[in-house]
């Protein structure tokens, strides 16, 4: 499981100017937070989103092949219909598990805001004529600290898709056994 810490802000004293070097160590460490948070909003969720999606799929097939099978029980005598019947509901109630448990995380609302206040920052800059360096810096240290924020919520909402993925792959492979065991009592009763 990753975890990123906020480290929280670190400003220098009032009457000093960051350095360049400084500054430009800061516009560094941006460039790879926002890279960061990129891959942990978009590239896992989207990872995420075509697994519950591939999953959703199997476990509709899945539960066409239990009503299918359903179906083509001719069995007269209750016990051996049961012995069928019993794995197959297992089967077909795992399988709605799985769509229920995926479609959860395929049609889930999360949403990260990072940027807050930009707008000011920057009329404020455009009406003064120009900014000083260091209240750009503070801008950038405390945009810095939303986008760990974010990062670390994208991580943590990343980790419970995660769960509900790794249980929903349980239950798919519960359902997928309990076919197999239907059909073969199936097979050996009909």
């Amino acid at each position: 499981m990753s975890k990123l810490v906020d480290t929280g802000s670190t400003l220098p004293a009032e009457n000093l100017e960051p350095t360049e070097e400084c500054k430009r160590s800061l516009d560094q460490m941006l460039t790879l937070s926002e890279n960061a948070f990129k891959r942990w909003t978009f590239d896992a969720y989207n990872s995420q989103l075509a697994n519950a999606r591939s999953y959703m799929w199997i476990a509709t097939a899945l539960l066409a092949a239990h009503v299918g099978l359903f179906k083509m029980l001719t069995v007269d005598d209750f016990q051996e219909k049961l012995l069928v019947i019993i794995p197959l509901a297992i089967a077909a109630i795992a399988a709605v598990c799985v769509f229920r448990v995926s479609s959860t995380v395929a049609f889930g609302n999360y949403s990260a805001e990072v940027v807050t206040g930009s707008s000011s920052l920057f009329a404020h800059k455009y009406e003064s004529g120009g900014e000083s360096g260091k209240r750009l810096y503070e801008y950038k240290i405390n945009l810095l600290n939303a986008i760990n924020r974010a990062a670390i919520l994208a991580v943590a909402s990343s980790n419970i898709r995660g769960r509900k993925l790794r249980a929903s792959g349980r239950c798919l492979e519960v359902s997928f056994l309990a076919s197999i065991l239907s059909l073969i009592v199936f097979f050996v009763v009909s």
